[in-house]
């Protein structure tokens, strides 16, 4: 048991940088000894973290028979563990200490999740439409006029059906086409506003069920989707 430890202790340690990509999503109380966490991987992927006498995760590293980093992100930053504590390794828990572990709760604020991944997240499991918190976004909006930033040609109103604009930060216009070539340029990374560099919302794009089956809400947080492996600690298994 100690050198299976010592091999999850270094497996935390090594992968510490990439608990920052992970984002807490929402909790659903069951009973006394049985809470769901709703977790955002690094991808943009939603797994559920159960913590109960035998806690498990929905991503696919866990299904491999591996402790994977969803739980311990949910232990140590949701539950507040010690990095030491041996509830960490367990592959079981008692009742006494589900208790002790959920009466301790004091979730990190850094690791929740904005708002509208929230809500998304929320109508897509409840069915419940949440109202935009950002209110009318019509009216963030500016004027269809002046020139396109990238192909400098006047942007008409005639024409705003192929125009669209940036709703999440500045309300400036472009042509679509021509947002279309700036996303092909970015080549994986974060799309963002030609003009101010806020991440890029698009309608319709928000809400993905993958080809893994898992709901992808990471154009709505503004993450990368597209999963990088080079930083990956070599000796285990990749996380996801």
């Amino acid at each position: 048991m100690g050198n299976g430890k010592q091999i999850l202790q270094r497996k935390i340690k090594n992968q510490r940088k990439r608990f920052a990509q992970l984002l807490f999503m929402s909790v659903l109380f069951i009973d006394d000894f049985h809470e769901e966490f709703a977790v955002l991987g690094s991808t943009g992927n939603i797994y559920t973290v159960t913590i109960k006498h035998v806690p498990n995760c929905t991503c696919p590293d866990f299904g491999k028979g591996n402790l994977c980093k969803h739980i311990f992100f949910i232990y140590l930053k949701v539950f507040r563990l010690n990095r030491d504590s041996s509830f960490i390794y367990q592959k079981a828990l008692l009742s006494k200490e589900l208790r002790s572990i959920f009466a301790n709760a004091a979730p990190d604020p850094t690791v929740l999740a904005n708002q509208r991944v929230r809500d998304k997240y929320k109508t897509f499991t409840s069915g419940e439409l949440v109202s935009d918190t950002n209110g009318n976004e019509n009216e963030k909006r500016r004027p269809i006029e002046g020139n396109c930033p990238i192909c400098y040609e006047p942007l008409e109103e005639k024409d705003h059906k192929n125009i669209v604009w940036c709703k999440e930060g500045c309300g400036n216009n472009l042509h679509k086409d021509c947002f279309e070539q700036w996303k092909r340029s970015k080549r994986g990374d974060k799309v963002t506003c030609v003009y101010c560099r806020i991440n890029w919302e698009e309608s319709g794009s928000e809400l993905l069920i993958n080809e893994e089956g898992y709901v992808n809400l990471g154009d709505v947080q503004g993450m990368n989707t597209i999963r990088d492996t080079t930083s990956y600690y070599r000796k285990y298994r990749s996380w996801y």
